[in-house]
């Protein structure tokens, strides 16, 4: 759901900028609103690298990328993995349909980015602090939540097929010992 959001707010606000209609805007603190064309990656790197390799490279992140949120990483965070997920669609989007990514928001001795940049970005800062945040720490003779989870799981059942069936071999002697139990 997070992901869809970011997708649609994304190229929403693109087809707003290309539109011209709105832009240039001018912002508190210089940040302005400008319509501006990215045919590199981030901050107009690789520019020079052929348009093709440039699409299926990004093709193939974003696709690892998708299965992988979609299979429900990261698990501390689904939030952060819809943000990375609808911010890489949103430009891998426009770049496939317009031949460059579209961004608008110029800040200040900085770069131009549009609001996939934005997600992208929250959605790497979130798993961050996630990987941050401290555990809590154990008092003696606390059992931890994952130690008591542990605990409680039903025990691994035996593997009852033969030993060839298993894919490795009785040790001679093994074989005899059975034999006489």
């Amino acid at each position: 759901m997070v992901a869809l959001v970011a997708l649609i707010v994304d190229v929403a606000t693109k087809v707003v900028a290309e539109s011209g209609a709105v832009l240039p805007i001018a912002l508190p603190l210089g940040i302005d609103l400008e319509l501006s064309h990215n045919p590199g990656i981030a901050f107009g790197s690789f520019t020079d690298l052929p348009p093709g390799v440039l699409y299926v490279g990004i093709s193939l992140l974003v696709a690892v990328l998708a299965v992988a949120v979609l299979r429900g990483w990261p698990k501390e965070s689904p939030t952060a993995g819809g943000l990375l997920l609808g911010g890489a669609v949103g430009n891998l989007g426009n770049r496939l349909l317009e031949g460059h990514v579209t961004d608008f928001v110029a800040v200040p001795h900085f770069s131009v980015f549009n609001l996939a940049d934005v997600a992208i970005t929250f959605g790497i800062v979130l798993l961050v602090l996630k990987s941050l945040r401290e555990q809590p720490e154990v008092v003696d003779g606390e059992v931890s939540e994952s130690v008591r989870q542990a605990a409680f799981a039903s025990p691994a059942q035996p593997d009852r097929r033969p030993a060839w069936r298993r894919g490795g071999r009785r040790r001679r002697g093994e074989q005899h010992a059975r034999r006489f139990r």
